[in-house]
């Protein structure tokens, strides 16, 4: 494993030790969401390289979801909005990475 790989893994791990040691709630969201992010910062070039390794249909679906749970908020108070609205924004992110470069790899025959 590389040298880079590990550092991501070590930062991701520190984000999880926040979340449990924090006695505040966004300081522990934002650690979730700094663990998180770091997750799909490793995940994003192996995607770029090989799109179809990944399924498509569940980061759009998932984004939607983050959607639709934003949505549902009872308030406009960030700790109840921040991860929905993570939550959808990456993988939105993630599946337009995988659309475009699916077609990108497989260009449609016109």
């Amino acid at each position: 494993m590389a040298a880079r790989d590990l550092a991501l893994i070590a930062l991701a791990g520190a984000g999880v030790v926040g979340w449990v040691l924090a006695h505040e709630p966004l300081v522990a969201l934002t650690c979730v969401i700094a663990a998180d992010l770091i997750g799909v910062a490793m995940m994003a070039p192996k995607a770029y390289r090989d799109p179809g390794s990944e399924t498509l249909s569940m980061y759009a679906l998932a984004s939607v979801g983050g959607a639709l749970a934003a949505g549902a908020a009872g308030a406009t108070d960030p700790s109840l909005l921040l991860y929905p609205v993570y939550y959808c924004l990456a993988n939105a992110a993630v599946a337009m990475l995988l659309h475009h470069r699916r077609g990108v790899l497989t260009p449609a025959h016109g």
